[in-house]
């Protein structure tokens, strides 16, 4: 694989850029989505000595950006890229998934797992992704992720404090003052959300919950990553943007004889 590829994750809270690695991706640069500017931009390019950017983004702000500030080969991920997996010919929109559910799929399966999966990425949003036995994408949930939990009790009540994301981290379930009483509620609601989703999903699809395998990515993993069978899999957003990049420059090269393509297609 290409290792002059840069990739960049535009999230609602962070930019993650990496590179393509041997062991999968390694990340180079980690700012907040706000911070992002057309000179971080072009710093990340010039620093990794990038001959084309893969981006995978769910903020459009952030995609415009990123276009205007580059002139190299641009691939941004969508339902229509080549993933590595099907969707389901019973999805309505398929083109309006966001390309962060669908490239976390793609990451699972080049990691070596298999479905029936569910990938779940607990960032700012908390997202399951299923993958059913044959490999087809089927859909998923989406619910809140911990920042939600943690802050919506300060902004619609008046006296109750907001709490950081490190208290959640370490509560028990019984708080003995305020805070911790919010800290427990949480954290256990958080991952008690988490365990009845995928319950839920694997009576839909008429599986034992055990023959469901479980991979959980995003800030939040290491909440989730305890129950039994789920794994903890960092970094599978980036990972499957890795694929799919590294078969848009094998077909970029192939299409150009071997040489530097002009322009991306999915540019």
């Amino acid at each position: 694989m290409n290792r002059r590829v840069l990739l960049l994750e535009i999230g609602n809270t962070n930019l993650r850029a990496a590179v393509p690695a041997a062991d999968g991706v390694r990340i180079v640069r980690r700012l907040p989505t706000a911070e992002v500017t057309a000179t971080e931009v072009q710093r990340l390019a010039r620093r990794t000595g990038a001959a084309a950017v893969a981006l995978c983004s769910v903020v459009p702000r952030g995609t415009d950006l990123v276009r205007a500030a580059l002139d190299l080969p641009l691939l941004v991920a969508s339902a229509t890229a080549e993933l590595g997996f099907a969707l389901s010919a019973d999805l309505p929109h398929p083109d309006r998934i966001g390309p962060d559910r669908l490239l976390g799929v793609a990451g699972a399966l080049a990691s070596g797992a298999r479905g029936p999966l569910v990938v779940i990425d607990a960032g700012t949003a908390c997202t399951f992704n299923v993958l059913d036995a044959q490999n087809v994408f089927r859909g998923g949930a989406i619910a809140p992720g911990l920042a939600a939990f943690a802050d919506y009790l300060a902004e619609r009540t008046a006296r109750l404090p907001r709490i950081s994301l490190r208290e959640i981290a370490r509560a028990g379930a019984i708080g003995r003052e305020t805070r911790g009483a919010i800290a427990a509620a949480c954290r256990h609601g958080f991952v008690g959300q988490a365990r009845g989703i995928v319950q839920a999903i694997a009576a839909e699809l008429g599986l034992p919950e055990r023959r469901q395998r479980v991979l959980v990515t995003g800030g939040a993993s290491p909440l989730l990553a305890d129950a039994p069978g789920w794994t903890a899999a960092p970094c599978l957003v980036l990972r499957g943007l890795a694929q799919l990049a590294g078969r848009w420059r094998a077909d970029a090269r192939a299409e150009s004889g071997g040489s530097r393509p002009r322009s991306a297609g999915a540019r």
